[in-house]
């Protein structure tokens, strides 16, 4: 098993510098931070694998790890220079003493989690920044790129893993994609493709099923290609959107394991009309894009 991780700012200014720092939130879910002033080697900002609930009141927004496996992790976002700041991460040991702390040079760098590591934090480093924005913290297995092409839209609504290999093996799992820290699991056997579609209330998932099917088309992957379409964590609470999606999926690929969503009896007129915006949908979708994935 392998996984790929994607990890946003978050809404608490506890663990971020405040003093003087002009922080905004910009509606594609990245974030504004300038705080030209702060004393170079200040932590701008710290993501944490353990949190205490009762005291912090929150949960922790970094994923556990495993000993003596070895990740890639990168800060992406945008700088006037890159080495305005700087990454670093710390091990601490089961009594939560530091056993390990390092520094990259870049703004991404290759990790191996110490044995006796028992947590963790990534920290953000101010060297001499104006004004950065800063979209995503990403940590993964470092043999994800040996295996796939790893394709990210622009929002982060949307991945796809494309295997190395010729597989006819294709997983899409539809996930809460409201979550500030996204984990993205992907199986080595049987070797598959993987299409992950982030819903949420405030996306638009159309748009995310549309760029996933875009990515299929553009690779080829049809004809003898097997579909599953599955559901992640949290799934109750897209349960509607994600409803009518994968009945899109459906309906615009072909060879797909239809597995059972449906759970709530629907009367024939709720029926009818939600097969009226599926088809509407559909038609959208596959008169933008080809079977070759070329815009008509």
């Amino acid at each position: 098993m392998e996984n790929f991780f994607l990890i946003r700012w978050s809404h608490d200014y506890n663990d971020n510098y405040n003093y003087g720092a002009n922080i905004k939130f910009l509606k594609d879910g990245k974030i504004s931070f300038s705080s030209p002033l702060m004393p170079s080697g200040s932590v701008i900002k710290t993501w944490r694998s353990v949190t205490s609930f009762q005291s912090d009141r929150k949960t922790p927004m970094l994923p556990l790890l495993a000993q003596e496996n070895t990740y890639k992790i990168a800060v992406v976002g945008l700088l006037d220079e890159v080495e305005d700041i700087q990454l670093a991460i710390e091990f601490y040991d089961n009594d939560e003493q530091l056993i390990k702390r390092k520094y990259f040079t870049s703004l991404n760098g290759v990790f191996t989690y110490p044995e006796k590591a028992v947590s963790y934090q990534v920290l953000l480093l101010n060297k001499n920044h104006q004004t950065f924005v800063f979209d995503y913290l990403l940590i993964a297995d470092l043999s994800v790129e040996n295996h796939y092409e790893i394709n990210l839209k622009e929002d982060l609504k949307a991945v796809s893993f494309i295997n190395n290999e010729i597989v006819s093996e294709n997983d899409i799992i539809l996930l809460n994609g409201a979550k500030e820290t996204i984990c993205m699991p992907l199986n080595e056997s049987p070797p598959k493709n993987y299409f992950f579609i982030f819903i949420d209330k405030e996306s638009d998932w159309l748009e995310n099923v549309a760029y996933i099917y875009q990515v299929i088309a553009n690779n080829g992957i049809h004809g003898d290609s097997f579909f599953t379409i599955q559901r992640g964590i949290d799934h109750k609470k897209i349960i509607k959107e994600g409803l009518i999606a994968s009945k899109l999926l459906y309906s615009i690929l072909s060879n797909v394991s239809k597995k059972d969503w449906y759970l709530k009896q629907k009367s024939i007129n709720e029926e009818i009309s939600e097969q009226i915006r599926v088809n509407d949908f559909a038609s959208k979708i596959l008169l933008q894009y080809s079977v070759g994935g070329k815009k008509e």
